[in-house]
Order: C-alpha cells, then sequence, then structure tokens
C-alpha cells in the first residue's frame, strides 16, 4: 500500500510508530521559528547537543548535527540560517555520541522475517557515504543480538501493519553500548547492490527476487538468509595524484563498486572509493592481500615448503548452511 510506504517513510510518523516499543532518542518536535531562536539563545548546542531533521530526507540530506564543536565554525550562524527555515517543522533528537552507524535490512513475507547481514555504515558528518558489509562481523556479539532482535521486533510491527517485501532500518551504537534506533528505509538502499551480489554468491539467489516473492505471498528460506556470508573483500581503490592536487582512481570502470561508498576525498582517508573482490570461488571474506604474501613469508621462516592449509566457513550451494572448507 502507498500509503504505508509514505507512512513510515514520514520522520515524523515513524516515530510516533515505534515509540515504547525501540530504543530511540529523546526528541520533541519544534518548528524552524523556535530551533532558530534556541540556537541564538544557546541553548542549542551550548546547553543541549541535538540533532535536527526534516520530516523527508535521505542519506543525510535534512539533517544538521548541532554539537558544540560546530559552535566554534566561524560561519556557523550563517550556516543554520541557511539551512534551517521558519516555516518548517523539525525533529530535535537528543545527540547521541556514538561508535557505529548500522544499517540493517530485511524481506519481510506474510509469515516469515528474514535479516539480512547488517552493514556499518561510512558516513562523513550527518551524510552517507557507503556501506562495510564486512565490518559489523567485527562488533561485540551483544551489539550483534541487540541489532538482530531489533530488527526481528520492528519486522513483526510493519508486517501487522501490512508491509510484504524489502524494508530497512538505521540504528546507532552508543558509546554506552546500546542500540538505538534513527529511521527506517521502506525501499531499496544504497546497500541493497552488495548485498544482492553477496546473497547471490551465498546461493540464496537475488533480494530482488526475494522481496517480489514477499510482495505476492511467496515463502523465503529464512535460515539460508540468515546464514550468507560476504564472499571476498573489500579493498581501497588505486589512486594516483594529478597535477591538479586531486586523487583519482587508476581502476578499471568495469570493475564492481555497487555497494559501496560514493567518491570521497578526505584527508584522513585519500581513497576514491573501495571494491569488492571475490577471493577465488570461497564463500568467505579474508582481509589480507589476494597474493598470501603473509602467509609465504611465516612459510618461509618455518621448515615448511609450502604455506600451511587454511579453512574457511564456506555456505552449501543448496542450502546456504555454512560449513568448514580446507583451502
Amino acid at each position: 500500500d502507498i500509503k504505508l510506504s509514505a507512512f513510515l517513510n514520514s520522520k515524523f510518523c515513524f516515530k510516533d510508530f515505534i515509540k515504547g516499543e525501540l530504543p530511540e532518542a529523546k526528541y520533541i518536535i519544534e518548528s524552524g521559528k523556535t530551533v532558530l531562536a534556541k540556537i541564538k539563545s544557546g541553548e542549542y548546542p551550548g546547553r543541549k547537543e541535538v540533532v535536527i531533521q526534516t520530516e523527508f530526507g535521505e542519506s543525510g540530506n535534512g539533517t544538521v548535527i548541532l554539537t558544540k564543536k560546530n559552535m566554534k565554525e566561524p560561519d556557523f550562524a550563517a550556516d543554520m540560517s541557511n539551512k534551517i527555515t521558519d516555516k518548517q517543522d523539525y525533529i530535535v533528537s537528543d545527540y547521541i555520541k556514538n561508535t557505529h552507524s548500522i544499517g540493517i535490512q530485511m524481506n519481510i513475507a506474510d509469515r516469515e522475517i528474514a535479516v539480512y547481514p547488517p552493514s556499518v555504515q561510512i558516513m562523513k558528518g550527518p551524510s552517507w557515504v557507503g556501506s562495510d558489509i564486512f565490518e559489523f562481523s567485527k562488533l561485540p556479539e551483544d551489539i550483534k543480538t541487540e541489532c538482530n532482535e531489533i530488527a526481528l521486533k520492528f519486522g513483526k510491527m510493519v508486517q501487522k501493519k501490512g508491509w510484504r517485501g524489502f524494508i530497512g532500518i538505521d540504528a546507532l551504537v552508543g558509546e554506552d553500548g546500546r542500540v538505538y534506533v534513527v529511521e527506517t528505509n521502506p525501499r531499496f538502499t544504497g546497500a541493497t547492490g552488495l548485498l544482492n551480489i553477496i546473497s547471490h554468491m551465498s546461493g540464496t539467489g537475488s533480494v530482488y527476487e526475494q522481496a517480489y516473492k514477499c510482495q505476492n505471498g511467496g515463502h523465503i528460506d529464512v535460515d539460508a538468509i540468515k546464514n550468507i556470508l560476504p564472499v571476498g573483500r573489500r579493498r581501497y581503490a588505486n589512486v594516483i595524484k594529478k597535477n591538479d592536487g586531486k586523487l583519482y582512481s587508476t581502476e578499471d570502470k568495469s570493475i564492481n563498486r555497487e555497494g559501496f561508498d560514493k567518491v570521497n576525498f578526505q584527508e584522513d582517508h585519500p581513497y576514491t572509493h573501495t571494491i569488492y573482490e571475490q577471493v577465488g570461488n570461497y564463500n568467505a571474506f579474508d582481509d589480507r592481500d589476494l597474493d598470501r604474501s603473509d602467509v609465504k613469508r611465516a612459510a618461509s621462516k618455518s621448515k615448511e615448503t609450502e604455506p600451511s592449509p587454511r579453512f574457511y566457513r564456506m555456505a552449501d550451494k543448496k542450502t546456504g548452511i555454512p560449513e568448514m572448507a580446507r583451502e
């Protein structure tokens, strides 16, 4: 129902929908006139650091983060008057100091809810610039468990409301170790393309086809989707600095970049984009170089003439259930 999509796409409606059900930051809805007055008086962010959001927006558009650090910027006041208008209402939420931004995606059928491997979102200020589906596995087990519980509870909530097919939620991992829900994306997202590749390689089929099944009363294999494992690794693109001082990728344009960060230049992370590469035919993620130089070096220092065998978790093509496989 398009009305349900519009309802969930509204941050105002979504906040009201999950209130008391899912963990989230405290918030109020204020007029732009009130927000600007509180910025002028120093209440925001001097006495209260906040996140200000418009009702609609994606990838950070319509979001302003106000911290005490922002106040020190020379054009702070002018910048706020350009971003916030007194003719619009805003959600003003408590600013949560966080360690990670998480993207959780799922397909919802009549009776099943299948949660895909969550990703750690790559953020530049309030803006989303990509997703790292491998990094999530490194988080503490209690956080991973909480993310899964939140996903299933939210899935049941929208399932009862009539949602069928693909949907995602964004959450933050606070410095206090808690997980806070931020918003929902009732649509395919920037990370869905990568998720689709991994789903195919794990033998569970297309994410898009699964969504189609859900929308037409079909069933999906929850266990197979739950056991999807990344099939490859992430690495930064090779870059060169040209005469204009900017970095440019030297990678072939045919290399898959789907689901990864957009062109992005930062002083502390000088890269243009990250690339997804399959490692052999193994259903596993290995962050070491493909030439296994570190393994070869270790072998050369011992009596072995060949590198020691390495083991990977490999999914059965029919069931998607991981098994151990020798390299």
